[in-house]
């Protein structure tokens, strides 16, 4: 009987040993969940900077191709030699204040309507829209030139 008390009191402690073990490998499994859960949310995050960086130079690309489109559209309404100093002059200087953008001045903006303006003539407008077609911006879409 003695024998068959030591099996059992062998068993049970055991038993008790194998559900602490089973504990600490539950615990540790719900850790591990934790850190892929972790790392999957870190893959989201930088993909989605990914995309948000990516449909920025996308945007920037597409202002760049209008701005230089708009420049050759000017640029081809009249044969260079009838321009003039004045008509050249008027290109590179705020159409609001009129003051000339040079190395000396570099405050040319452009926003998204494709037209280029000083910073501080922009930035004092009462209504986020251009003066020269009215179409709406924000200061998210101003962009520097120099």
């Amino acid at each position: 009987m003695e024998y068959t008390k030591g099996k059992v009191l062998s068993a049970q402690i055991s038993l008790c040993n194998a559900k602490s073990d089973l504990k600490e490998s539950e615990r540790q499994l719900e850790i591990a969940r934790k850190e892929v859960k972790n790392a999957e949310d870190a893959v989201i995050n930088e993909r989605m900077k990914q995309i948000s960086a990516k449909l920025f130079l996308k945007k920037v690309k597409k202002r760049v191709l209008l701005v230089t489109r708009a420049a050759v559209d000017d640029s081809d309404d009249e044969p260079s030699h009838k321009k003039t100093k004045q008509d050249m002059e008027s290109k590179s200087q705020c159409k609001l204040c009129f003051f000339p953008f040079d190395d000396e001045h570099p405050e040319a903006v452009i926003i998204p309507c494709a037209h280029k303006f000083c910073f501080k003539c922009i930035s004092q407008l009462p209504q986020k829209t251009c003066p020269s077609c009215r179409s709406p911006f924000s200061e998210n879409n101003v962009y520097r030139v120099y």
